[in-house]
């Protein structure tokens, strides 16, 4: 299993538009990404491929930036070689998620198998579960105004007076710790 964890979402900033009239793109932009190494474990070389069955929401990708998929032509793997591919989720999050009312589980499997060199035969297939779960804190900072009301006045020579106050610090989202 690849596990993803909790992803905390940043808060989207108002849609905005570049110099140039394009949107500018919110905070969360990039996708969310991990690592998926795996080796060829034959003396011989083989043709790796990578499916997900979520493909408009995860990506398997080459690089660490998820700009270059591995796409349906197969990766040459030589014999005992190690590779990374790179599992990106861009999930779809609806204004509820987006709003911290819900958290969305996101669950799918990537299909890893093994090709003769030749692109025909199946020689070896491995599933793999991925999961995370997207949400947002809710922080609630309170009381909203401390007063200190009149503060004694400074004796010369002394240190000036401790003045305290207390926060209290909340969050309301049942299903994400807060980050603060």
């Amino acid at each position: 299993e690849l596990a993803f964890g909790l992803v905390h979402i940043i808060q989207q900033p108002a849609a905005d538009e570049a110099a140039d009239g394009s949107a500018v793109p919110p905070v969360n932009a990039r996708p969310y990404k991990r690592p998926l190494r795996i080796t060829n474990l034959q003396d011989t070389q083989h043709e790796l491929s990578a499916t997900t069955n979520l493909a408009k929401q995860a990506g398997i990708y080459l690089d660490a930036e998820c700009a270059t998929p591995i796409g349906d032509t197969p990766l040459a793997l030589s014999g005992k070689q190690e590779v990374t591919l790179w599992v990106c989720l861009q999930p779809h999050l609806s204004a509820d998620v987006l709003s911290g009312s819900v958290c969305r589980q996101l669950v799918g499997t990537i299909r890893v198998a093994l090709h003769a060199s030749d692109g025909g035969d199946l020689i070896e297939e491995k599933p793999i579960r991925f999961t995370a779960t997207f949400g947002r804190s809710k922080l609630r900072v309170g009381p909203n105004a401390i007063r200190f009301g009149r503060l004694p006045a400074p004796v010369p020579g002394a240190s000036p007076p401790a003045v305290h106050a207390t926060l209290r610090v909340a969050n309301l989202s049942e299903q994400i710790p807060l980050q603060w």
